[in-house]
């Protein structure tokens, strides 16, 4: 009976976490609509900054997981995890001993091979605007 307890009580607080999460980031999103509401456009761009970062970080760990802490009786190092110009890269060190595996998984966005060239002409163009000068996707 007690580990039954124990495990809807954990349920419970992992559902709430998870909840918590999400609605997390649908307030930030319902903030940058009320700044922009009342024009108040560098807090919404502020706002915005925040959902990127959360948006970055649920994604590096939804692909962490594509990395095994155990992988042929090897036991995995932290994550690493990078990204730029459209493409993200994430890489493991595993080890058994004095025997030491490094794992690598490369990928962009789906857009195909010119994607990186791409961002890096967006990236390029974005670093010589002013605020107020429109760009273009």
């Amino acid at each position: 009976m007690k580990v039954r307890s124990t495990f809807f009580t954990i349920s419970t607080l992992l559902a709430c976490v998870v909840d918590a999460r999400a609605d997390e980031l649908s307030d930030i999103f319902k903030k940058v609509g009320e700044y922009a509401a009342a024009e108040n456009y560098p807090k919404a761009i502020e706002e915005l900054s925040w959902a990127n970062k959360e948006l970055e970080k649920r994604h590096f760990a939804k692909i962490e997981k594509l990395l095994p802490e155990q992988l042929a009786g090897f036991q995995g190092q932290p994550v690493e995890a990078q990204s730029a110009v459209g493409i993200t890269s994430i890489e493991r060190s595993y080890t058994k001993g004095s025997e030491q595996v490094r794992l690598s998984l490369a990928g962009g966005s789906g857009s195909g091979p010119l994607a990186g060239f791409a961002a890096l002409g967006r990236m390029a163009g974005m670093m010589g605007t002013q605020p107020g000068v429109d760009t273009f996707r």
